[in-house]
């Protein structure tokens, strides 16, 4: 008689149970479903995506397990489960050794491509074990994992993404996103008023948690293909803004605004759309190094000028006034002369200078720059200065300029997030002491969850806006 695969899975791990040394991690084959939200879950409905998990590839960093390794870790905790090539799912087991189960008593066992937090590699007395914490089935889990879970792969592809996974992560982000606005709305002094601020704020969630909806129902079908398609466009950003800085940031400001448009209040205390107030400056200190007149201008001039905001660790805003607008015109004459007198070769950063007029940049309120660092910056970074920049669906990996230059945009614009998208030291503290975390805590404390992902949440949900709008113009055309 043949054996049910999940009665043997019961078998194996009270087996296990015994010799916590000694399990045997996951299953081979690719036999088994990711597990869709049950219970209360706002997303959970009776249709899902089942089956083997087409290929989506995505590079993932893999070093060595060693002390480069490990300070790795704590610059970037968030990994993806990988297959072996003989396993390509891994247990999720409690401190005992045993294999952690759902409220429907399902057996947790995590895909390849599952994003993990990491909390502690040591494992405690779990040897070969990491404590990590994660999102999956509509909610957040603790427990302890193989490290061949994470490590195994050695450098390869992750090739199995269901669209599932992209879905699953998108519900962790915006879980978090409703959990955080409504808590801000309940403990503010004036709730009611509080709510009508953040009333733009809960539209883009909204949002956002429909299309998730749409997904379930089968109203917005999201395929493999169209995951590579997001992914490639992400290359493709990494390579353009390398090659020409300009053509980037309009890029970024598409993707920003596309995201999320919403009315603020301009210079003037008049209501506006974010977008029609706000010009990104693609200039670069790089830029600036590129020729010996450059260099002399920026040193000479730039360096005492209130635009010189070109040098640091993420970006920065200043409110269009005469000065700027003036400082601006200068630049513009500068190069004008010097590409008349053949000290300056032509550029995307000339062209776009030769574009501006005090009438055209007086239409602005807000002007955000780019630091040097941050052009500089790799798509897997989480985090700049001050910033937790991550924002990772399945094997789409937003690059941290987008979640940068939108926070950029949020705390130089009045009403844009309403709230300050900072990182918060508290919760850095706490993300650092691993016994303290709990599933509890991670469902009640969304900004424990954005310092245990480095991903801030409303950033996030942007980006993800954007990424869904994608997939639905996919569908049409």
């Amino acid at each position: 008689m043949t054996e049910h695969p999940k009665q043997k899975k019961q078998a194996n791990s009270r087996k296990e149970s015994n010799s916590p040394q000694t399990f045997f991690e996951g299953k081979s084959g690719n036999n088994r479903s990711f597990i869709s939200p049950k219970g209360n879950n706002q997303f959970a409905s009776s249709g899902s995506f089942f089956g083997p998990a087409p290929v989506v590839q995505r590079k993932h960093n893999n070093q060595p397990l060693d002390g480069q390794q490990e300070e790795q870790n704590t610059k970037q905790p968030t990994h993806r489960i990988r297959s072996n090539g003989n396993v390509n799912e891994y247990a999720l087991r409690n401190a005992r050794g045993d294999v952690k189960q759902l409220e429907s008593g399902e057996e947790i066992y995590l895909p390849e491509g599952t994003e993990v937090a990491v909390l502690d590699s040591s494992g405690g007395e779990l040897h070969g074990y990491y404590k990590i914490a994660l999102w999956y089935a509509g909610t957040y889990h603790t427990g302890f994992i193989h490290l061949d879970a994470i490590y195994s792969g050695k450098g390869q592809d992750i090739t199995e993404f269901s669209p599932e996974i992209f879905i699953s992560d998108a519900e962790n982000t915006v879980y978090r996103s409703r959990t955080r606005v409504e808590q801000e709305i309940a403990n503010a002094s004036n709730p009611r008023s509080t709510e009508r601020q953040y009333q733009q704020v809960l539209q883009l969630i909204s949002d956002v948690e429909c299309y998730i909806g749409q997904y379930r129902n089968g109203q917005l079908v999201i395929t493999p293909e169209i995951l590579q398609k997001l992914v490639e466009r992400e290359a493709q950003f990494d390579q353009l803004k390398a090659q020409d800085k300009v053509a980037g940031v309009n890029v970024i400001a598409q993707t920003i605004f596309n995201g999320y448009d919403p009315i603020v209040q301009d210079k003037d205390y008049q209501k506006a759309r974010a977008s029609d107030i706000t010009l990104f400056v693609p200039l670069s200190f790089e830029w600036f190094q590129s020729a010996t007149v450059l260099q002399n201008y920026y040193d000479t001039v730039i360096a005492n000028a209130e635009i010189n905001k070109f040098e640091g660790h993420s970006g920065e805003g200043i409110m269009v006034d005469d000065t700027v607008i003036q400082e601006l015109m200068d630049l513009r004459a500068f190069v004008g002369n010097a590409l008349a007198q053949g000290n300056l070769n032509h550029s995307s950063e000339t062209e776009w200078l030769r574009t501006l007029n005090p009438s055209k940049i007086a239409q602005y309120s807000t002007l955000i720059f780019v630091h040097d660092s941050t052009w500089n910056l790799t798509a897997d970074q989480r985090r700049t200065d001050g910033i937790n920049a991550g924002a990772s669906f399945g094997p789409v990996n937003a690059h941290p300029m987008k979640s940068v230059l939108t926070h950029e945009v949020n705390v130089n614009t009045t009403g844009y997030l309403v709230t300050d998208t900072h990182i918060k030291p508290d919760q850095e503290q706490q993300a650092q002491q691993a016994s303290q975390i709990t599933e509890q805590r991670l469902k009640k404390e969304p900004l424990l969850g954005d310092a245990v992902y480095q991903s801030e949440s409303y950033l996030a949900t942007v980006i993800l806006h954007d990424y869904f709008k994608q997939i639905e113009s996919f569908q049409q055309r």
